[in-house]
């Protein structure tokens, strides 16, 4: 290993803060994917919203994979 070779590893402090905005998002994945709007709202509007959930969704998946690799391998 060379000598300038310097680890980088996160205070457990700041792992936890990750780590807690990782259950933060899973738990928002959850209410999104869960929370059933008015059954009696249907059409384009409904379907614009069912459209846009899936996006923050996807988007929140995103997120969630990448603080998690970044907490793998930090640097």
């Amino acid at each position: 290993m060379p000598d300038d070779f310097i680890p980088l590893t996160l205070p457990p402090q700041t792992r936890m803060i990750w780590q807690d905005l990782v259950a933060t998002i899973d738990a928002s994945i959850h209410t999104l994917h869960n929370g059933v709007p008015d059954p009696l709202w249907w059409g384009s509007a409904r379907v614009a919203y069912d459209a846009q959930v899936e996006d923050i969704i996807s988007e929140l998946r995103q997120a969630k994979w990448e603080i998690l690799a970044a907490l793998e391998h930090p640097g």
